[in-house]
C-alpha cells in the first residue's frame, strides 16, 4: 500500500525509470497495464500539480484567506 506524498513520488519515480510494460514483473510486483516510462512521467507531473493544488497556503491565515484559497 502506498500512502503519503513521498511514497507516491518514490513509486512514480521507479515507474518512470522502467522500460515499456512487458507484463507482470514478479520481482517488482508490478502488474501488467501499470504506466511506465513516459506514461508514468506524465502521471508523475499530474500528481505533482494535484498535490500543489491541495496544499493550503503556508503560515497562519485568516478565515477569509483560507475560504478564498478553497474556492479557488
Amino acid at each position: 500500500m502506498v500512502g503519503g506524498e513521498s511514497q507516491w513520488e518514490e513509486a512514480l519515480n521507479r515507474l518512470v525509470g522502467r522500460d515499456l510494460d512487458t507484463g507482470y514483473d514478479e520481482e517488482q510486483g508490478i502488474p501488467a497495464g501499470v504506466p511506465v516510462g513516459q506514461a508514468a512521467q506524465a502521471l508523475r507531473f499530474k500528481f505533482g500539480r494535484f498535490v500543489q493544488r491541495l496544499r493550503p497556503p503556508e503560515g497562519q491565515q485568516t478565515y477569509r484567506a483560507l475560504v478564498q484559497w478553497l474556492e479557488g
